[in-house]
């Protein structure tokens, strides 16, 4: 059985077969299993996080036993937790199925929902009701592939160096960010993996936020927490900045023909 690389086994699942795995497949799901005892992070019980929404409800507004129209308020709670009937597929899920996204701050809770200046939305602290056993998708965030040069193709890669070739593209597959507009099954690699965490007997996942300098939390029981608190917000200012792709088909220049 030959070791896949992330990108193949992306490729398999989403072009191949999606529901039953060839042994290559197979073997790479159980490749990165056997590093999830090494990734575990716990957040205690009554450990805080953020929930964002955008959008907001509204009630009529009463004085005096008398109704002066409406007045907006926060998405109520049930609102504030997913509906497993309407849900999509999501990073971590599939359509159909429900699990809670969370964030380690406001802010990134947030920035998540992909605001534009001017929106207004209902964010919400919730906390853990038990501890919760999580396997940590952040460890190398960021980082690149080495380089490969000419000496290194003459020599068999350590096992460690395949681990965390293999874990680069995977903790940086669950933070690249998926337009709401694009095809859904770029999502299918990552539910895949989140399925097999959720199998071998963890609550969760963590990864890191690409737009904030903060962490997403993705528990499998929506019921896993409780809600205490939730409030309006008013996104005032959406920044973004830019940087050329690298790359030899990133870019392309037009002939000008001289007449």
């Amino acid at each position: 059985m030959k070791r896949l690389s992330y990108g193949v086994f992306a490729n398999r699942v989403i072009r191949n077969n999606r529901h039953f795995f060839d042994e290559d497949v197979q073997g790479f799901l159980d490749f990165i299993a056997r590093s999830f005892p090494e990734r575990v992070c716990t957040l205690p019980k009554d450990y805080q996080l953020w929930r964002a929404q955008l959008g907001y409800d509204t009630e009529p507004e009463i004085h005096d036993g008398e109704e002066y129209g409406e007045v907006s308020v926060p998405w109520g709670p049930t609102r504030m937790v997913p509906d497993a009937t309407k849900v999509r597929e999501g990073r971590a899920n599939p359509r159909g199925i429900a699990y809670l996204y969370l964030s380690n701050s406001k802010e990134t809770a947030m920035h998540e929902v992909r605001p534009w200046t001017g929106s207004v939305l209902s964010a919400a602290v919730f906390k853990t009701t038990q501890e919760q056993k999580l396997v940590d998708f952040s460890v190398f965030h960021g980082e690149k592939h080495p380089q490969i040069s000419l000496s290194s193709l003459f020599e068999e890669p350590t096992e460690d160096q395949i681990q965390k070739d293999v874990w680069i593209s995977v903790d940086n597959a669950f933070s690249e960010p998926v337009p709401n507009n694009e095809d859904p099954t770029k999502y299918i690699p990552t539910q895949i993996i989140a399925e097999l965490v959720k199998r071998e007997g963890y609550d969760g996942i963590a990864y890191k936020s690409v737009f904030s300098d903060g962490f997403n939390i993705v528990l499998f029981d929506v019921n896993a927490v409780s809600l205490i608190y939730c409030s309006m917000y008013n996104a005032t200012d959406v920044k973004m900045s830019f940087c050329q792709e690298e790359g030899t088909y990133a870019e392309y220049w037009v002939n000008q023909k001289s007449t």
